[in-house]
């Protein structure tokens, strides 16, 4: 293998840990399980849902092992 063929495949690995998501907003997972934004939110806020906020008006984001987790338990916010 070439250093030129190395570099390409270490590049495309960079860009692919890159690219995976690490969490999702508030919408996406509302979006993703068919529910209404507003009870995703109160389940943050009950502690249901673990989540932290980005900033003091920011969006809140849930960790994509808890969102996975949530999924394979099929434990549902509001349920």
């Amino acid at each position: 293998m070439s250093v030129d063929e190395m570099a390409m495949i270490a590049r495309t690995q960079e860009v692919t840990a890159y690219n995976e998501r690490t969490a999702y907003s508030l919408t996406e997972v509302a979006n993703r399980w068919g529910m209404e934004r507003m009870s995703v939110y109160r389940a943050i806020r009950r502690g249901d849902i673990p989540a932290f906020r980005l900033g003091k008006n920011g969006d809140y984001l849930i960790l994509k092992r808890v969102v996975e987790e949530i999924e394979r338990t099929g434990e549902r916010a509001g349920s």
